[in-house]
């Protein structure tokens, strides 16, 4: 495992597949950042795969609004296939972000992707963060998938190394190694990370604030919206007044008859 270099650090775009779709995840939150491709080993000597995402997270006891970063973390030992080569023709997202030959990298696994956020943040994005929650989205797919492909700007030494990585995975190294509480306290400078966890269904409004809601037929509505409903809703009349105003009307009609007859009467005469 000492061969392996820690440092690797890259641009990238992340890729995979959507039902029949493939998607890219190329522009974090702000765009005008990239995501980072790297190789990490703790103090355990595991090693990983990372891409960092820069991205505004909803936080939970402070109002920082400086941008912070999600972390897809790929232990070697959960890769089952990896391949790597220089990628032609490069698809048109990754040509916007990478700027010279681009190695593609794909990889099969055997679990699914972590994804590692900052201990005071939640799995949500900042408020008012559009294209964080568009990022958010992107990864919530991501960390459901079995492959995904990682793009890379191309280097000499970036190609050797990832290479040896891809043989020795390929040969049935670090697939047996033995799987280790993630080391969580030291990343994030620091600070702390803590594991995402997405709901796999929509969030549900709670049981007592769905009784608290209004009936459809009790929902306020604009004045002249109650004003219309008044005018169409039905009279109705007092007991008894319905049954006094029939002969009343009867009789007025009859009259207005009568006259009718006798002017039609006087003209004709």
């Amino acid at each position: 495992m000492s061969e392996i270099n820690p440092q690797i650090s890259t641009a990238a775009v992340v890729a995979w597949r959507s039902r029949d779709t493939l998607k890219y995840l190329a522009e974090p939150d702000p765009k005008r950042r990239n995501l980072t491709f790297r190789t990490r080993s703790d103090k355990e000597s595991s090693f990983f795969f990372e891409i960092c995402i820069p991205i505004y997270l909803k936080r939970t006891e402070n109002k920082n609004t400086q941008p912070s970063s999600l972390t897809l973390s790929i232990p070697l030992s959960t890769i089952n296939t990896f391949s790597c080569q220089v990628l032609a023709p490069v698809p048109q997202p990754v040509r916007n972000k990478l700027i010279s030959q681009v190695l593609g990298l794909d990889f099969k696994l055997n679990e699914n992707v972590t994804v590692l956020i900052p201990l005071q943040t939640k799995e949500r994005p900042m408020q008012g963060r559009t294209q964080s929650g568009v990022v958010l989205g992107n990864v919530r797919e991501i960390s459901q998938v079995a492959s995904l492909s990682v793009y890379i700007d191309y280097s000499a030494s970036c190609e050797a190394q990832l290479n040896y990585i891809r043989n020795a995975l390929n040969e049935g190294r670090y697939r047996s190694a033995r799987k280790r509480q993630l080391e969580l306290q030291s990343l994030y400078n620091g600070q702390g990370a803590q594991i995402a966890r997405f709901s796999t269904e929509p969030e549900q409004v709670p049981r007592n604030q769905l009784e608290q809601l209004p009936a459809y037929d009790e929902v306020a509505s604009s004045s002249s919206n109650t004003a219309a409903q008044k005018r169409k809703r039905p009279r109705v009349e007092p007991h008894g007044q319905e049954s006094e105003r029939a002969p009343l009307e009867a009789e007025s009609l009859q009259a207005l008859n009568e006259r009718m007859a006798a002017f039609e009467l006087r003209q004709t005469s």
